[in-house]
């Protein structure tokens, strides 16, 4: 499993990561600052084949077939 932290300033470049590593099958947790990088973030990861479970502002994002 892979955490990413993401700040304010840099959460597009945290969801292109987060894609390319949901596309090599990988495992993620991501740690947004604020509670609006989550929504933010699961927009972006919309149409990526993934299960995403949300705790609080924690995320955990597994690949669909893992």
């Amino acid at each position: 499993m892979i955490t990413i932290h993401v700040s304010p300033k840099l959460s597009k470049d945290a969801i292109h990561i987060a894609k390319i590593l949901l596309n090599n099958g990988e495992q993620i947790t991501v740690l947004p600052k604020q509670r609006k990088q989550v929504e933010d973030i699961l927009a972006g990861i919309k149409n990526s084949d993934a299960d995403v479970k949300v705790m609080g502002k924690t995320m955990i994002i597994t690949p669909l077939g893992q």
